[in-house]
This record gives C-alpha cells, structure tokens and sequence, in this order.
C-alpha cells in the first residue's frame, strides 16, 4: 500500500514528524516498507511566464527569451529546449538557485547574457524526461515557488500489511489508524447525496443470499472519456502507484484508494453491458470471489496456476470432495 504523506494529512494531521510516524506505524503492525522524498532538494525555482522568443545571434540551436518569473521586471534567458514557445508556464530556476548537482549563476552564452535557466523534469531531479521543458498549467501564479505549487515536499510511504489488515488498504483506513495511535482527530471528507436522474438499471442476480444479502451498486452514464483528468488527481493517483489514464479511470482509481471499494470496472463499461450482475458462492474449484457474469462469452477464466488444465480439474475436484466428507464425515478427535 503505497499513499502520499501530504494526503494522509489532509484527513489526520498528527503532530509527528514524517519518520516519526512511520515508526509509530510499524510498532502499530502496519510495518513501513520504504519512507522516500516526492522530489530531491533544490531552491530557487519559480512558475515564470514566458512573454517572448527570439533566435540568439550567433547559435540556431539556442533562444533567446524574455520571462517574467515574478521578479518586478523580466529576465533574459537563453534557452536551448525545442518546445520553448511564447505564453507557456515553466519552471525557472533564478541566479542563486540551487539544483540537484549545479548552482545557478548569471553568465553569457555565446556572447549573450542569460539571468537563470528554463527547466525541465529532469534537471529538477522529478523524472528522467530531458526532451523538453517541463509545461505548467496554464492557471500557474508566476512568481510561485515551484515546490509549494507541485507539493513537492511530500513523502511516499509504503505500508507491508499483513493479511489480517485489509481495513488499511485505503486512505479512510489509515486515518483511522494514525487518528486510534495518536489521538488526533480524523476528518474525512463529507459524501454529498445524487439525485438520482437516469431509469437506468442493471439486475442484480443472487446465487447465494445467506453468504451475501446485499448486493448494491449505481449506474453512472454520460462520462466524458476524453476529459481530462485534474492535476491535483493525476497528482494523487501517481503518488500511490496508479498511472493517470482518463477521468472516469482515474475517478475511479482515486475512490478505491480512498474506500477500498470492490469496483473493479469503474470507468470502464462497456457499449452492450451483460443484463445482469451475478453474485456467486465461493467453492474449492473458484480462485476468487464474485466472479462477474460477462453475457455470452460465459464467465471470466480462472488464473493460470501453471500446471495443466486436466491437473487443475482433478485437483479440485478432489478439494471439493474433501470439503463434502469434512462435511459429513466422522465426528472429530
């Protein structure tokens, strides 16, 4: 389990320091596998605007560019990146700044002088993507250290839990947690109620209603899959080892995260849904719980264990007639 410390303390906020509640969960039994940094140190690095582009006299390869990077006047800076174009938001390290293995300092590039330098991803040590500048979004606050805007003093916490802590697989979970050991106070996100406004309904088939009585779920149409997913999502999902795929994906991803729901198809229905849903009863031959129905091409194939199909037949033919003698067999010893 894998979360971002910044979220954690958005929902319990206790007054630790980062390596001290890593160790607070570990004597909880919630062993903390890796404590590693968002990004690695660096200062002096702004959102800037970039107002102007020009070709540098005596280079094809270089630009010369005019920012504004919250300052009170712009700067000169020479840049060589291929996607450096006017009105883009960019990080830019000022003269002074500190960066993963080189400082900042005023020179002259081929005759011109440069006041700082336009990043990319990986001069800020964040990824190893040096084909460009790295792009801020268009609503960026020029002048903005980069850090406070990316969260970037963050830590990525990975939890090794043990079978018995399933609760823990969710942020909801953790908070909880962190709140019991610490005695702070936990304050989760208010769910507003949905009017609900579609006819739409998809039958829900019991097999087994003792082992499972209720059954609920909630048709969600109308979603835009090319919408593009929020930064601070993307921000979040990546930061617990999810990749940013689409909005609904991604909303999806984000409410497990957060609930540890059993959706394992949010986002992701397709055109001609089956009729129905069913819910089975688990046996010795069933790898899984709650296999889903999927309409004429029958139920969805079992793992591969590696050893033959007649094998696997066999084998759990006898685990079934086992558990049927258990069942009825002798009384016990």
């Amino acid at each position: 389990m894998q979360f971002s410390e910044h979220w954690l303390r958005e929902l319990v906020d206790p007054p630790l320091t980062s390596a001290e509640l890593a160790h607070s969960l570990t004597m909880a039994g919630l062993e903390v596998e890796a404590l590693t940094n968002v990004a690695p140190a660096f200062v002096g690095v702004v959102v800037a605007h970039v107002i102007s582009v020009d070709k540098h006299p005596d280079a094809d390869k270089l630009k010369l560019c005019r920012v504004d990077a919250g300052q009170g006047e712009t700067l000169q800076i020479v840049c060589g990146a291929p996607n450096v174009a006017v009105g883009m938001k960019v990080p830019c390290a000022l003269v002074g700044a500190e960066l993963p293995g080189i400082k900042i300092k005023a020179a002259k590039v081929r005759g011109v002088e440069s006041f700082g330098m336009l990043c990319s991803s990986r001069e800020l040590g964040l990824s190893e993507d040096h084909s460009g500048l790295m792009t801020l979004p268009e609503d960026a606050p020029v002048g903005e250290d980069i850090r406070a805007y990316l969260t970037l003093d963050d830590s990525l916490f990975t939890l090794k839990l043990t079978p018995n802590r399933a609760d823990c697989l969710s942020l909801k979970g953790i908070a909880r947690e962190v709140g019991a050991l610490t005695g702070a106070p936990v304050t989760l996100p208010p769910i507003k109620e949905t009017e609900i406004t579609s006819d739409d309904r998809r039958e829900i088939v019991l097999d087994a209603p003792a082992a499972c009585p209720r059954y609920c779920g909630r048709v969600v149409s109308g979603i835009d899959a090319k919408a593009p997913t929020p930064d601070w999502m993307k921000k979040r999902l990546e930061r617990s080892g999810i990749r940013s795929i689409s909005a609904g994906k991604c909303s999806g991803g984000r409410r497990r995260l957060f609930f540890v729901s059993i959706s394992r198809n949010s986002g992701n229905t397709p055109a001609c849904p089956p009729p129905s849903i069913t819910a089975r009863p688990c046996c010795a031959a069933m790898l899984h719980i709650g296999r889903r129905s999927t309409g004429a091409a029958g139920p969805r194939s079992m793992p591969s264990t590696g050893r033959k199909p007649a094998l696997r037949d066999r084998e759990a033919t006898a685990r079934a007639s086992s558990v049927a003698a258990g069942e009825a067999g002798s009384p016990s010893v």
